[in-house]
């Protein structure tokens, strides 16, 4: 397996960490191939953790994406990974969120911290394939490639 994706941690006091730190699912060294997208997705908050396994990771950043913008304006959201069991549940708290998958659940508690995080581990996925992806398949890619270009 090819390792990418976010490692930078932020230290809060306290020492608390917010990381978004993904996977490929690859078997050998072919080209990625953006219509089967299999990783595995790590989201650590300032407690708790949510881990998925060979899951599409596209539609994981289209859920946080999705789930960001909601708790920017404070409502509560869930968002279907479709073909995952569990939906990802956002509900704001005090100034930051908390989010839910399954049974794990993670605080953070900044939603600037989360959005840093998230920028930047967005950008090094769409780095990672904007290459290998067909000009009929980027309509699958404009949630995150639209969250990119409004925080340029």
């Amino acid at each position: 397996m090819f390792q990418f994706g976010l490692i930078r941690s932020y230290n809060f006091k306290g020492g608390v960490m917010v990381k978004i730190k993904w996977e490929f699912e690859k078997i050998s060294d072919a080209k990625i191939d953006p219509d089967d997208l299999l990783a595995s997705i790590t989201i650590i908050g300032d407690k708790g953790m949510i881990e998925d396994h060979c899951t599409y990771l596209d539609v994981w950043f289209d859920g946080l994406i999705s789930g960001f913008y909601n708790i920017k304006i404070r409502r509560r959201t869930e968002y279907d990974l479709m073909s995952e069991p569990n939906k990802l549940i956002f509900e704001p708290d005090k100034n930051g969120l908390i989010i839910i998958y399954g049974k794990s659940k993670i605080i953070i508690n900044k939603t600037t911290e989360f959005y840093s995080e998230l920028l930047k581990s967005a950008k090094m996925f769409w780095e990672e394939i904007c290459d290998v992806v067909k000009a009929d398949q980027e309509v699958l890619f404009r949630e995150i490639r639209l969250f990119l270009k409004e925080s340029d």
